[in-house]
């Protein structure tokens, strides 16, 4: 995996202020380059795959925490004006 270095970014020509040229070429990326690095935390990710039940639960704990029915947070989703940031992370979870 190739590293990046803050030379790498910065043209020995530099045009920063310039608004009538392009980007130095050093500052193009290519959208489908990879992350410069993993940490080693997420080597070590691990995944955990409830049961029907678990997730049911888990979901079911989520909406009493927030005092919501699942028909009350679809609505929220479906009118797009969720009550709290922490309602939209649970319909982005189970929606």
């Amino acid at each position: 995996m190739a590293r990046v270095t803050r030379s790498d970014l910065v043209a020995g020509d530099s045009t920063l202020g310039s608004t009538n040229q392009d980007p130095p070429s050093a500052w193009k990326v290519n959208k489908m380059t990879p992350p410069l690095a993993a940490s080693a935390q997420q080597d070590d990710a691990c995944t955990w795959q409830p049961s029907r039940q678990e997730w049911d639960a888990f979901v079911q704990r989520q909406l009493d925490e927030l005092g919501l029915t699942y028909e009350e947070l679809a609505g929220q989703a479906a009118r797009r004006d969720f009550r709290s940031p922490e309602a939209l992370v649970l319909w982005t979870m189970i929606g």
